[in-house]
């Protein structure tokens, strides 16, 4: 089993053989230890290891976090709420191409490998040492063989992918309506990545922290020929029911405050005429 690979600025776990002719060429490849290290453009951060759980009958993962590094290397309570539909579907994702965007710690992703989804690929932007941090959780739970670290950016299409005939059934994204200068960027990548590069009935799920009633992306979505609903997270154990996150409770030792203006919604391609 090998570890993810840092390459240049293109990560990876496995061979080099399926890379996409227009992803560039690579520098030489070197090993990313199991345990913490800087980037060139990154200083020195402080990390620890979180222990999640989920249930029922559920994996634990160990999740790099660091302590005083980038947004993206935190878990947040839209991780945790996403990696509880995840798990709420785990058949639906086992056997699946999975690719998650914005994946910051890439819970909801590392989870889906660890329910025994096909190939899981994790994306963010390759700044702050996020994605270093992100192949230390890749290695950390022994998931260098379905899990890959890759950098993409929104909104720069197409979209270079290390695998150029992977087809994806599920995307995943937690946390990305954050910054409302990227949605359409976003929504743009996603409504691409669907119609081009995902197998019929793929969908997009994506839970998020409502920080304000007037923002919208309605007129995103009809822009990009793509729709939405929203998920009741009593559906599916986002109350927090369905997982166990040291440190990540309440005062009152419960999780309701905190995961209770997340919003979880599942977005496809608008099959409706015209």
């Amino acid at each position: 089993m090998n570890a993810v690979r840092v390459l240049s600025h293109h990560y990876y776990s496995s061979d080099d053989s399926d890379l996409d002719a227009d992803a560039g060429s690579l520098a030489e490849t070197a090993d990313l230890p199991s345990t913490a290290t800087s980037s060139p453009n990154q200083t020195s951060t402080s990390v620890s290891s979180r222990h999640l759980t989920f249930y029922p009958n559920g994996p634990t993962l160990h999740v790099s976090e660091s302590l005083n590094g980038a947004y993206g290397s935190h878990v947040w309570p839209s991780a945790l709420v996403l990696a509880a539909y995840v798990h709420s579907q785990a058949a639906s994702f086992r056997g699946k191409d999975v690719l998650e965007l914005g994946c910051g710690t890439g819970v909801p992703g590392l989870l889906c490998g660890a329910l025994g989804a096909s190939n899981v690929l994790l994306t963010d932007v390759p700044t702050q040492g996020v994605l270093e941090n992100l192949a230390c959780s890749v290695n950390g739970n022994d998931l260098q063989d379905t899990c890959a670290v890759w950098p993409l950016v929104w909104g720069r299409l197409p979209v270079a992918f290390p695998d150029a005939r992977r087809r994806f059934d599920w995307l995943l994204g937690a946390d990305v309506f954050y910054d409302p200068a990227l949605f359409e960027d976003l929504l743009a990548t996603v409504a691409w990545i669907l119609t081009r590069r995902s197998n019929e009935g793929a969908r997009f799920v994506t839970t998020y922290q409502e920080r304000s009633s007037r923002r919208s992306v309605e007129h995103i979505l009809v822009r990009y020929g793509l729709r939405a609903k929203t998920v009741d997270k009593n559906a599916f154990g986002g109350w927090g029911e369905a997982w166990t996150a040291p440190g990540k409770e309440d005062d009152d030792g419960t999780i309701a405050r905190t995961v209770g203006s997340v919003v979880c919604l599942v977005i496809e391609i608008d099959a409706a005429p015209g």
